[in-house]
């Protein structure tokens, strides 16, 4: 708001006030309670207005200043729910000393692996392939990992990302004294929208801080036996790789998120949101604020006596038949 308007409705709250204290020796006394809490209202919500307004001002000031901060604690979220996800997605296999002796063993002790995971039952896959990479037993919602994950040089655990166009998979493998190969896999949702042609594009939803960190776009890596052109992208100038946006302008960063030997498995793309959003729910919630307070006063009108004011319209949407006839209007 101008400072004009700001002035013009600071003045026009406490000229309410003032003539409200002069009205009020004209008006019934039972009455006077009730116009002084109007009164008083109006200061207030014109008082609050205008701190909103400058809390406003403030922030489109700021706001592009603290863009990098907001950007780097969104990604330092990620990166540790996506830490926590990593060894979740292991804890079923990390006991690989189990002895297999047969088939049906190796089907039992993946029931049992099962049952210690965390991650959801109908999104987890578990198998078990011998030394010769053929496979012994499987369990669950299993698609089989890619095949050079399966000769990644024991004793692991080595993670990878796969699967077809419809359904990303992360995969992670651990090898037992034996020279099984224990693996276990986790489906992720595909992106809304995204087909064939952007197969790689997903988001990471199960992440318990997912909605917090957004909003936020996910590439799995695709190319595990090519050279990682974005791998030495990130060498040369570190995890960070900050952009504007085009025509919108405002702040992004692209981070990978790694696996503990340091691969990377996905990049994360973030972008800042613009001043208006943010002042636009900080204008909602003043509304709010202002919606509550006027379905405050019905209740609290009767108690100060608003009822002797005779403010309320003898007319309106509600002058239905019955409602205006002399049994409910009496001298209307």
């Amino acid at each position: 708001l101008a400072a004009q308007v700001r002035l013009a409705l600071a003045a026009s709250a406490a000229a309410a006030l003032g003539l409200s204290a002069f009205l009020a020796r004209r008006i019934p006394r039972a009455a006077r309670p009730a116009l002084l809490l109007l009164a008083a209202a109006a200061l207030v919500v014109g008082t609050l207005g205008g701190l909103e307004n400058r809390a406003v001002r403030r922030l489109e000031a700021g706001w592009e200043a603290g863009a990098r901060d907001r950007l780097e604690a969104r990604a330092r979220i990620l990166e540790e729910d996506f830490k926590q996800f990593l060894e979740d997605l292991v804890r079923p296999i990390d006991r690989t000393g189990v002895p297999i002796g047969d088939r049906r063993a190796a089907f039992s002790a993946l029931l049992e692996a099962q049952k210690r995971s965390r991650l959801p039952a109908e999104r987890l896959g578990l198998s078990i392939y011998g030394a010769d990479s053929a496979l012994l037993a499987w369990e669950g919602n299993s698609a089989g990992p890619p095949p050079d994950l399966l000769s990644f040089p024991c004793p692991g655990p080595a993670f990878a990302t796969g699967g077809d166009a419809a359904t990303r998979r992360l995969y992670a493998v651990i090898c037992s004294a034996a020279g099984l190969r224990w693996v276990v896999e986790f489906a992720i949702d595909p992106a809304p929208g995204a087909g064939a042609r952007d197969a790689t594009s997903s988001g990471l939803a199960f992440l318990p801080r997912w909605q917090d960190a957004g909003p936020a776009a996910v590439r799995l890596r695709e190319d595990r036996g090519g050279p990682d052109d974005l791998a030495q992208l990130f060498e040369r100038q570190g995890d960070r790789h900050w952009g504007r946006r085009g025509s919108e302008g405002g702040t992004t960063l692209a981070f990978p998120l790694r696996a503990p030997s340091g691969e990377r498995l996905a990049i994360v793309s973030l972008r800042d949101r613009r001043a208006s959003q943010e002042i636009g729910a900080h204008r909602r919630l003043f509304r709010l604020l202002g919606g509550l307070f006027l379905n405050a006063s019905f209740v609290a009108g009767p108690l100060f006596g608003a009822a002797d004011l005779s403010v309320a319209p003898d007319a309106g949407w509600f002058g239905y038949a019955n409602l205006t006839s002399r049994q409910f209007s009496p001298g209307l």
